[in-house]
């Protein structure tokens, strides 16, 4: 329509239900860019790429805006079964690509971000490598240290080492003996940048 509503068609000749961006959004315009085989959309409310916010929509039809405080603009680009979605964002330094996590958890990719697939595999283009197509995964993998050293002089450091070109996401949880949750100071440093 001429204020650029989203829809869901049910086959190319069955009914189609509206998508629309929350009212509160200062303008009309729906652009879903991606579904999933749970009826899960994403995509943006407001003009792309640089007046827009990414959403997730559940299969109720719920829309949830998705931004950080850095990000200008943002725009959602695919969602695989799993609830993972990849998408592209601007803030003052340019244009980067974003992966959110069925949790909630969002990783910063280099380059663009179009799709991701139900192995989590994430298409995209960087210009870092002078403008080629990418696939990276989104690892699954865990593991387990069965003993930290702390206190009394004793230090544990953990390396984790990603082979690939693209940010991965990473969560560590620190355990207790008896399973709760282990409060403690944690330093990470990153590309050399320790905090």
């Amino acid at each position: 329509s001429a204020c650029g509503a989203g829809f869901i068609a049910m086959g190319p000749n069955g009914s189609f239900q509206p998508i629309n961006c929350p009212s509160s959004y200062p303008t009309s315009e729906t652009f879903p860019a991606g579904i999933n085989d749970r009826s899960q959309v994403v995509g943006s409310c407001g003009l792309r790429p640089y007046n827009a916010t990414a959403f997730f929509r559940d299969a109720n039809g719920t829309m949830t805006l998705l931004s950080q405080t850095s990000w200008i603009s943002s725009w959602a680009t695919g969602i695989n079964n799993k609830g993972q979605m990849v998408g592209n964002f601007f803030d003052s330094s340019g244009q980067h690509g974003f992966f959110r996590d069925s949790d909630g958890t969002i990783s910063i990719l280099q380059g663009t971000a179009l799709g991701i697939n139900n192995l989590s595999q994430i298409l995209g283009f960087t210009s870092e490598t002078q403008g080629q197509l990418y696939v990276a995964t989104a690892s699954t993998r865990t593991g387990v240290l069965s003993h930290i050293a702390v206190n009394g002089g004793w230090t544990t450091v953990v390396t984790l080492i990603n082979a690939s070109a693209a940010a991965v996401p990473v969560t560590v949880a620190l355990h207790n003996d008896d399973g709760s949750a282990l409060s403690m100071p944690v330093t990470t440093t990153q590309q050399g940048v320790s905090q």
